[in-house]
């Protein structure tokens, strides 16, 4: 935008010098404000990073609102999200039911619970995952959040190390205990 040094204030356009600004991916939202007679005022929300997300061999930092942040490397620690069939770009808000799903779960999850999940497809339109050494079964991609706070709640009262977890309803949870290994 051709804001600089000289150019009067009465020839900006506020709702266009916002649009310019969250073109880039990591602005969710931004304002804009002339306050005469040469002061301009932005206020920019940014989005937040949750997970990284492999997309087409590609991983993407990703918000919780499926913004696709920056094409970059995983870092060693954080959530990943690895889902087959979805399509994206930098700068683009995927929309698709699992992904935004997945996103949403992982945003609601306590942070150290959230650090190194994985969550992938389980087939059928579902989502599994794999969280502090359990493996979590989300089902589809509906009540996320309830999913997510139900798992917590579990996890604090103390599950077996191992045990395999269901929360496709969240109000009815199962829990499966890791089969003792029995030699010879």
């Amino acid at each position: 935008y051709n804001v600089a040094l000289g150019v009067p204030t009465i020839s900006l356009r506020p709702a266009e010098l916002a649009a310019e600004v969250e073109a880039d991916p990591w602005v969710a939202r931004a304002k804009a404000e002339i306050s005469w007679p040469g002061t301009i005022n932005i206020t920019v929300l940014e989005h937040e990073p949750i997970a990284w997300l492999k997309i087409e061999g590609e991983w993407f930092r990703a918000s919780v609102t499926g913004a696709l942040l920056e094409m970059s490397t995983p870092s060693k620690r954080g959530a990943r999200v690895r889902l087959g069939g979805i399509r994206g770009e930098l700068g683009e808000t995927l929309t698709g039911a699992r992904a935004t799903g997945a996103l949403e779960f992982l945003a609601t999850l306590p942070k150290d619970l959230r650090k190194n999940a994985v969550v992938r497809s389980g087939g059928a339109g579902t989502l599994v995952a794999r969280i502090d050494g359990h493996l979590v079964d989300l089902g589809t991609p509906l009540d996320m959040r309830e999913n997510a706070a139900t798992l917590t709640a579990l996890l604090e009262s103390g599950i077996p190390e191992g045990a395999a977890i269901s929360v496709v309803s969240p109000l009815r949870p199962a829990i499966r205990n890791p089969q003792q290994v029995v030699e010879g």
